[in-house]
């Protein structure tokens, strides 16, 4: 509850010595006020309709005659400021004199000549929004009639009297007026009227103070610590300047942008990743992925991709079976039937263990000579095993003398 505090118990009798021992203790237990909440939530003029009225004469019914450290014939420095009514003299005796703000009666009584009924009322500072004083004291002087008593619980707008003319048993009075003052100083009495010049006095200038203070926020402050530009109530991170709503996400399990989330895949150094969905370790080219972090089943991208990534037995560099029509290695080719090594050199289609002559496109394997037939040797390429095809003409053409050439006649 930053909005409301709980008064500490304590009497403002016995905070000012008015009171001790026993009696003290059972006032504290009767006392309403003691437990009560203070809910300081602004300040306003002490004559008039509330908020209603400003130190100007402008018909609003009360004016500011005498300023506060303002000097006249009686004396310099006024302590306070003397509200009067519009309507000048005294046809303002016996008007509502109102609380300033919520808080306590801490002195209700006749101070004697030159001041009349006087009343204080002490106010708890309690919101982030204070000066450098933790209470403000207002003092309503000169009463025709008091309606409050010490120990009383007061909220803002509440009576405390009706403006006099300082009337007090074997003395002078004035023209009816209220003197008004508020004090940072807690402890002074009712002091004198004259002779304040400046906040030093243990007072301050009251109608400056209630109009910088017409309402009082007990909301914490907001601040922006970071200086990144904005406040703490909607930074997720005010110690950070590069962390606020709309930052750059980044890939850096930091919540950038405030959104409620962390490395999102539109980071600015997201990753791209790729489908390994055979597991045999090696990407397949299609069906990427943008994150911060692999997603289960993805891979970063390699410098060789699996050709076939439906087939944990199909990647780059893995063992080639000959002639089954797949390319186990990627390499883009399988490989024929017979070889168990690549044709690296001439590029003839041979592999290099059954080429005769793996720098020359024109040496091919016995094998392919004898698939192609003769039709396919060269005349510059070495005869298969044994000269079979010098060894078929030569049969051919024996075969040929020894058939006859003509009938026997009979």
């Amino acid at each position: 509850m930053d909005s409301v505090k709980i008064r500490k118990i304590r009497s403002p009798a016995v905070a000012h010595g008015l009171l001790r021992g026993p009696v003290a203790i059972a006032l504290l237990c009767l006392l309403p006020w003691a437990a009560r909440a203070q809910t300081i939530d602004g300040f306003d003029y002490p004559v008039g309709t509330t908020g209603s009225v400003t130190a100007a004469s402008d018909g609003d019914g009360y004016y500011n005659a005498q300023d506060f450290a303002a000097s006249s014939s009686v004396g310099s420095g006024h302590c306070g400021e003397d509200w009067n009514g519009e309507g000048g003299g005294n046809s303002d005796l016996g008007d509502a004199v109102y609380a300033v703000a919520d808080g306590w009666v801490i002195a209700a009584s006749d101070a004697g000549c030159g001041w009349g009924k006087v009343v204080r009322v002490e106010h708890e500072l309690t919101c982030a929004d204070t000066p450098s004083y933790d209470y403000m004291v207002s003092m309503y002087a000169h009463l025709d009639l008091i309606t409050v008593a010490t120990g009383e619980w007061l909220w803002r707008g509440d009576s405390v009297g009706t403006i006099g003319t300082g009337y007090s048993p074997g003395c002078s009075s004035w023209t009816a007026h209220l003197h008004f003052e508020l004090r940072w100083d807690e402890n002074l009495g009712a002091g004198a009227g004259y002779g304040c010049y400046s906040d030093s006095s243990g007072r301050t200038d009251p109608s400056d103070f209630i109009d910088t203070h017409r309402t009082w926020s007990c909301a914490p402050e907001d601040p922006d610590d970071d200086g990144d530009g904005f406040a703490a109530s909607v930074d997720c991170n005010d110690a950070d300047a590069g962390v606020y709503p709309g930052a750059s996400e980044f890939c850096n399990e930091i919540d950038d942008d405030c959104d409620g989330s962390v490395d999102e895949d539109d980071a600015v150094d997201v990753s791209e990743w790729f489908p390994d969905a055979d597991g045999d370790g090696y990407p397949g080219a299609d069906g990427s992925y943008l994150a911060c972090s692999a997603p289960t089943g993805y891979l970063a991208p390699g410098a060789t991709w699996d050709c076939d990534d439906a087939r944990d037995d199909t990647y780059p560099g893995a063992t080639e079976v000959a002639g089954d029509g797949i390319d186990q290695d990627c390499d883009g080719e399988d490989l024929p039937l017979g070889g168990d090594d690549d044709d690296t050199a001439d590029g003839d289609d041979d592999v290099a263990s059954d080429d005769d002559d793996d720098s020359d496109t024109a040496q091919r394997s016995w094998r392919s000579r004898d698939q192609l037939g003769c039709s396919g040797c060269s005349s510059a390429g070495t005869s298969p095993p044994a000269g079979l095809c010098g060894a078929l003409l030569f049969l051919f053409l024996a075969i040929r003398r020894l058939r006859p050439r003509g009938r026997l006649s009979g």
